[in-house]
């Protein structure tokens, strides 16, 4: 059966794999039918750089590949999976690119204001954008992490918050640095910042049963709402870091998630619960006080 482990599906992800291949294969050609591409290989990771100046080119070459193997053996162990890192597509657009010659699919992602990234499944590539705000390297590890978390764990559904605290988090390991408080969207915060929030990123409870798709006042995400989500996301996952120092369960959870088909936001919820010892009172008290003081006070 498919819930017990990845020996009862390795055809599964042979035919995934292939069907990744494939896409890649034509993403790649679509893309340098229309506009100037050049590849880069960073470790496991395929550079195409679209319409990328001289700059910016040398700004990807300053990536060193230990940086990115780092991040792909992390997963791994975290994922408990051996064995070499699958390739993974990075599509990196110039400021002078023509977004409207991509592949639709990363066109679309990279054209909804919601980030200067994507992790693009139907494309089979991480897309990012060079701009003036966020460095290259940041957005290709934050994406490169989704796309691991998905190629690895053969597409197990993981709740956003939990993939988007993972990915903010491999920002700053990769490269080791420490985070700042600005950077986990520090609350030490006013109530007046904590009502602007949106609902869905205030409690744990909220952050792991979250539609990607839209708000729960019906309204889409939209790129600044994303980035309290992402660190928020981000504050969650050095929450359950700082609990996991003791409580053993928390070390392997993504692999204890995924071998156990334990999918769906309330479902992982009641599984943290369980593994905490906590109920849901003292898990909410423990995330707020960690987002206010950087103690988990449980």
């Amino acid at each position: 059966m498919l819930v017990h482990g990845l020996s009862s599906h390795k055809g599964q992800n042979v035919i995934t794999a292939i069907r990744l291949r494939l896409a890649q294969h034509l993403t790649v050609a679509r893309l340098r039918v229309l506009q100037r591409v050049r590849r880069v290989k960073c470790s496991f990771v395929r550079i195409y750089l679209v319409n990328c100046s001289e700059a910016e080119r040398a700004e990807v070459h300053t990536i060193d590949p230990r940086h990115v193997e780092k991040v792909g053996r992390l997963l791994q162990s975290k994922l408990g999976i051996k064995g070499r890192i699958p390739h993974v597509v990075v599509v990196c657009f110039g400021r002078r690119a023509r977004l409207d010659l991509a592949p639709g699919a990363i066109a679309d992602s990279l054209r909804s204001g919601r980030g200067w990234g994507a992790w693009v499944r139907q494309e089979g590539a991480a897309a990012a954008l060079f701009n003036d705000i966020v460095p290259i390297r940041k957005i290709m590890i934050h994406e490169v992490t989704h796309a691991l978390l998905h190629i690895l764990a053969n597409g197990f559904p993981y709740p956003r918050a939990l993939e988007e605290g993972i990915a903010k988090m491999m920002e700053f390991y990769a490269f080791g640095e420490r985070p700042r408080d600005d950077d986990k969207g520090n609350d030490h915060a006013s109530a007046e910042h904590r009502n602007l929030m949106p609902a869905e990123c205030v409690t744990v409870h909220s952050l792991l049963t979250i539609d990607p798709r839209r708000k729960k006042d019906g309204t889409d995400w939209d790129g600044n709402s994303l980035i309290v989500l992402t660190n928020r996301s981000f504050w969650l996952s050095c929450y359950l870091g700082e609990l996991a120092k003791s409580r053993v369960a928390l070390r392997s959870m993504l692999y204890t998630l995924r071998v156990n088909n334990i999918r769906g936001g309330e479902a992982v919820y009641e599984w943290l619960q369980q593994s905490t010892g906590l109920d849901a009172s003292a898990l909410e008290r423990g995330f707020n006080s960690f987002c206010v003081t950087g103690s988990t006070d449980v």
